[in-house]
């Protein structure tokens, strides 16, 4: 039997492990066709991936038939294979969850890209009060999946859900491009999450985020299931690096570990934790001066550094997803006007309701060793991730770096900016610049072959738009204004002694 879920205006049906005998290779490779209304196949990223099977030919045929007439002209729904884990597959139509997902996060066949804006690095898009919102939800228009992290998707008081976005911290993100860590997204049910509280936070900031709490579960339905506090105030500090990017350093990461690791443990059995440490006034030196160029859009945020290291230090240990929001006191009302950019944060008391709307769909964080141990857990590896996008000077990233390695398209920006040293000119890569009148030049910077590629775009919409090419396969040189013809190969004897003629590096 196989098991359908509604999908929008697509279909993919799937073959996992069935009851006639149709089986997969190993169990564990899908059969997958994106189909239109009249079932025919559509679209170049959904590749049908050819099965070695004796058997249970006449089972898909029905399957496809039967996903046919259910998506013809009076119903355009159509139907995704959803394996569920530990289960037998059986027959459960399933809600399409919005218009605009046309493909769901249980199949990783499609386009998939990652996004990533540093934290603390003054990013101009992505450096205030989740201001890379609407980047996001651009570059996720045009992908299956799009894997980005809470600096990006955070929004103080204000959150949107980006139905095909996974919602992964930023260390756990680095892994994940670097192979070590999948990503599993939860289906069914959401995240059990669990709330750790600093002690040092004071009695009436506790107390507004208590109310955030109760809040989220009684408006959003969101289940946070229980908090704790530390057993003493949480020990660390927060800086700035001569670049001008904040830091961050937790000198006693123990008391926060044990209260979060007692929110995973029955009966709390808790699957992701909102981190919630106090900022008192006078841990940053010329805090009110920097806070006030923060107000007006310019400048870092001089925490950011600090809730980064208090993440990682959970994610590291436990494993989980994580995510954190600074308590601080409350700001004094101002009758200047703050830069649209930071508005967000001057809306309320706390910056928890969009850590927990993120969490609760978080995906579950597993580890390459778990593989063999968990047979039937589907997750997205980053071998199934088609491209990446950055700011134009944050390459140094480990993520961007470790994608870089295994050739994926790196994106980089050029109107956003960081106080990073890292652009494309900074490493050994080749860059395919797009100049300001829409035409491609190459700088191949490097003599090997294998040396990686930099696109490097004017803005998120161009890239957007770069994405779809690299999702149908189109040449990027076809959509600018000179298409180069085609090139001559050359014999091996005689290109091995011909040296490549290094170009000069070239700035924007």
């Amino acid at each position: 039997m196989v098991r359908f879920a509604a999908a929008g205006q697509g279909a993919f049906v799937s073959t996992a492990v069935v009851n006639n005998g149709v089986r997969s290779l190993a169990g564990s490779e899908r059969w997958n066709a994106s189909l239109s209304s009249d079932c025919g196949v559509v679209g170049s990223c959904h590749r049908i991936r050819a099965l070695s099977v004796q058997t249970g030919v006449a089972s898909i045929r029905s399957a496809l038939n039967f996903a046919s007439s259910r998506s013809g002209k009076s119903n355009r729904n159509a139907f995704v294979a959803a394996p569920k884990s530990k289960q037998p597959w059986c027959l459960a139509p399933r809600q399409c969850r919005d218009t605009t997902a046309r493909r769901l996060l249980c199949s990783f066949d499609g386009y998939n890209a990652v996004m990533i804006v540093p934290t603390g690095t003054a990013a101009r898009i992505g450096g205030f009060a989740g201001d890379a919102l609407p980047a996001c939800r651009l570059l996720a228009g045009v992908c299956d999946t799009l894997v980005t992290h809470p600096n990006v998707l955070n929004g103080a008081m204000l959150y949107w859900a980006v139905p095909n976005a996974l919602y992964v911290e930023g260390y756990a993100l680095d892994r994940f491009c670097e192979g070590l860590w999948g990503l599993m997204p939860q289906r069914g049910t959401a995240n059990r999450i669990g709330v750790v509280f600093d002690r040092a936070v004071p009695s009436t900031l506790l107390e507004r985020h208590l109310q955030v709490c109760d809040a989220a579960r009684a408006t959003l339905g969101i289940q946070v299931t229980a908090y704790t506090v530390t057993r003493e105030p949480v020990r660390f500090r927060c800086g700035l690096h001569d670049d001008g990017s904040s830091y961050g350093v937790v000198d006693a990461p123990g008391t926060l570990i044990e209260a979060a690791a007692s929110l995973l443990e029955p009966p709390h059995n808790c699957d992701a934790l909102a981190i919630i440490c106090y900022f008192p006034p006078d841990m940053i030196a010329n805090a009110g001066e920097m806070l006030e160029r923060y107000r007006q859009g310019k400048g870092v945020d001089p925490i950011a550094g600090a809730e980064a290291a208090l993440s990682r230090t959970v994610t590291t240990a436990l494993k989980v997803p994580c995510a954190h929001a600074p308590a601080l006191n409350e700001l004094h009302f101002s009758a200047e006007r703050c830069n649209p950019k930071a508005a967000a944060e001057e809306l309320g008391h706390t910056f928890l309701p969009c850590v927990l709307a993120g969490l609760a769909r978080a995906p579950r964080l597993i580890l390459k060793d778990e593989v063999e141990r968990e047979k039937s857990t589907y997750a997205l590896w980053i071998d199934e991730v088609a491209a990446l996008v950055t700011p134009s000077n944050a390459l140094s990233s480990p993520a961007v770096q470790a994608t870089l390695q295994r050739g994926k398209l790196v994106v980089a920006v050029k109107e956003n900016t960081t106080c990073l040293n890292g652009s494309p000119w900074d490493f050994p890569v080749n860059v395919l610049e797009v100049r300001d009148d829409g035409a491609l030049t190459r700088h191949q910077r490097v003599a090997s072959d294998e040396a990686p590629w930099v696109l490097w775009v004017r803005s998120y919409a161009e890239a957007a738009g770069y994405l779809v090419a690299h999702r149908e396969g189109i040449l990027f040189d076809a959509i600018t204004p000179a298409v180069p013809g085609i090139r001559e190969a050359l014999p091996k004897s005689f290109m091995r002694t011909v040296q490549p003629t290094r170009v000069d590096r070239v700035r924007a």
